[in-house]
């Protein structure tokens, strides 16, 4: 896990990856998950909080196809404060989407995995706190 930066002087996160197995009475299914974790970081004190950022993922198709998007649009709400809110210790609890891609989609076209390898693109929209930054 690596930490980043969408801008110079913005907030600092985390991005995780995994495959985990889904299932609910509807669907069982297998997809990979993908999260955000808000991380300390040296521009916390003028930064605008909590976060509200739509987060658009993206795996990256290798073969020039059609990529897989999914946005995420973080809602403010009193649960949701432990993970938008200004991190109180090293880092906030992740929080992302539980079904990005579906494994299957991904097998069956061999298209997003070359060489043991897949490309995710993260792309946060910083147009809501455009006059902070």
């Amino acid at each position: 896990l690596h930490s980043f930066f969408s801008t110079y002087i913005c907030f600092n996160k985390c991005l995780k990856y995994s495959n985990i197995v889904l299932s609910s009475s509807a669907t069982i299914g297998e997809s990979n998950s993908i999260f955000l974790t808000i991380i300390r970081g040296e521009y916390d004190a003028i930064l605008p909080w909590p976060f509200i950022c739509p987060i658009t993922f993206t795996m990256i198709n290798q073969k020039n196809g059609e990529n897989v998007s999914r946005i995420l649009t973080p809602r403010v709400t009193d649960a949701n404060m432990i993970f938008l809110n200004r991190p109180n210790s090293e880092r906030n609890p992740a929080f992302g989407l539980k079904s990005f891609v579906e494994l299957r989609m991904m097998e069956e076209r061999d298209v997003f995995v070359r060489n043991d390898i897949c490309f995710i693109r993260v792309h946060i929209d910083l147009t809501p706190i455009q006059k902070y930054i």
